[in-house]
């Protein structure tokens, strides 16, 4: 195959608008000639719609609006952009995230060279220095009793060194991913119910079915995390519920007999302090059992 092929990019938004301009010119920066922009759109505010518009007319992409909820969990959302997308490879980066210079062409490469059927960048967390996701180790255990573990470290710690080399691993981060467009039909559609921890559901359905995901260190993208309140608010919100967060870890437990793995509930409890941060509130009491 040729990294020169066109692609379909999807944008999709996970819990605020206020970076949808900037990821999507990151990836309109780097998309080879003739891809599309599919943009699943929850509810845009305008002047950032426009500014998305403006960035995909100026670069001659092909852009695709497919409207959706803000309830909708990201897994609809890659569901909605599989199905309006037109190209044989599929690239999904949350609007949170840039990819940098020369990852699209990186992660192509890595595809084709046929040892993995999904490859991911190394996130980095607002620069090119912290690292979100980067695992050292990633593995999924099936135990001799039927149930399953799900073990992940995201950040190298002390002691284990960083990898240099394209490797494969068992957790598949969802900031940003790229799969051809067979691997998507034999995955199928992602489960809609899993409103939080999407990424290990996504990842034991992989280990399942014998998907393959590959992480490529020379590829890079940033998350943002700055919070525009009076833009992102509703969004956030919506993304980061405390109770459909409970019952995604519940569903994921029954689902896939799991006996240990990352809940989110801690997670979705800091950013709905970080929320009530930029909001000048008190914080929230602590959800003391973790449920």
């Amino acid at each position: 195959m040729s990294m020169n092929r066109p692609i379909s990019a999807g944008l999709i938004v996970r819990d605020k608008f206020s970076t949808g301009p900037l990821a999507a010119a990151a990836l309109a920066d780097e998309l080879p000639q003739g891809s599309e922009l599919v943009l699943v759109d929850p509810g845009y505010p305008e002047e950032l719609l426009e500014k998305i518009e403006s960035v995909a007319t100026g670069r001659g992409l092909n852009l695709r609006r497919v409207p959706s909820a803000l309830s909708d969990s990201t897994n609809r959302s890659w569901n909605l952009f599989v199905e309006a997308s037109s190209r044989p490879t599929l690239l999904a980066v949350e609007n949170d995230v840039t990819l940098q210079p020369g990852g699209i062409h990186r992660l192509l490469a890595a595809l084709d060279c046929g040892e993995f059927d999904i490859v991911v960048p190394v996130i980095y967390e607002n620069n090119a220095a912290t690292i979100h996701f980067d695992p050292p180790i990633s593995r999924i255990e099936e135990l001799p009793d039927g149930t399953r573990r799900s073990g992940l470290v995201r950040r190298p710690k002390p002691g284990y060194s960083r990898v240099a080399e394209v490797r494969r691993i068992s957790h598949l981060e969802k900031h940003c991913f790229a799969m051809a467009r067979r691997t998507a039909d034999l995955l199928g559609p992602i489960d809609e119910n899993m409103h939080c921890r999407t990424d290990i559901d996504l990842s034991l359905l992989c280990h399942v079915v014998g998907v393959r995901i590959g992480i490529v260190p020379e590829a890079g993208a940033v998350l943002h995390t700055a919070l525009a309140v009076d833009v992102d608010e509703a969004a956030f919100r919506a993304r980061w519920d405390l109770d459909a967060a409970r019952r995604a870890n519940a569903r994921l437990v029954a689902k896939w007999n799991l006996v240990d793995y990352q809940s989110s509930v801690p997670f979705v409890l800091e950013m709905e302090e970080r929320l009530r941060a930029h909001r000048g509130r008190k914080p929230l009491a602590e959800d003391r059992d973790g449920r």
